[in-house]
């Protein structure tokens, strides 16, 4: 179970980098991306599904972060699924669905941030800044001013960034992995450490 908490883990990051890198391009270059717009969100959405379904079988010491990506896995894979099989239909209500999906996103990590004071965890603070960022951003892709799709390519791509900042902030400060005892040891004490 370590070596799949250590997969989810820096799947969650690489893929976390990637959620920013295609914000950047959707929101800077939204001309380019928004004719394969579709297929590569589909890509990702359906990677980042099995990481997350990856997190939520894995065993985390302090069972914060991953305890609700099932649904969002699931979620995550049903999206991208649509994405790539049915990518007219679906880009016509992309942004609502996205948009609920970082509301909800961002008030589950809301939760995890007041949960992670407790363990001690010192940034708490910045998962519930990211979280806060994220949940509003959901809001504001769910009610957007559908001024055209450049508009809201834009906001889709501000949403990754901001979604993808969260995820880093928050698999950096509240997801730990235990080192397995030395050859000798009783067994009962483990070490968390930073891998």
């Amino acid at each position: 179970m370590r070596s799949l908490l250590k997969i989810a883990k820096t799947g969650y990051l690489l893929l976390s980098a990637l959620l920013i890198l295609a914000g950047v391009g959707l929101t800077f270059f939204s001309d380019t991306f928004y004719p394969i717009l579709a297929v590569l969100l589909g890509i990702l959405f359906l990677v980042f599904g099995a990481v997350k379904l990856a997190g939520f079988f894995s065993k985390d010491p302090y069972q914060l972060v991953f305890e609700s990506d099932l649904v969002f896995g699931i979620l995550y894979l049903a999206l991208g699924l649509l994405l790539l099989f049915r990518p007219a239909h679906t880009m016509a209500f992309f942004g609502i669905v996205f948009g609920l999906m970082l509301l909800a996103d961002g008030l589950t990590r809301v939760r995890i941030a007041l949960d992670a004071r407790p363990f001690g965890i010192r940034a708490w603070w910045l998962i519930l800044v990211s979280a806060i960022a994220t949940a509003i951003l959901g809001v504001v892709l769910l009610f957007h001013p559908g001024e055209g799709t450049q508009v809201l390519t834009q906001l889709l791509g501000i949403s990754l960034m901001v979604d993808g900042v969260m995820n880093i902030s928050t698999i950096l400060a509240a997801v730990r992995v235990i080192r397995a005892a030395r050859p000798g040891d009783d067994g009962e004490d483990y070490e968390l450490v930073d891998d």
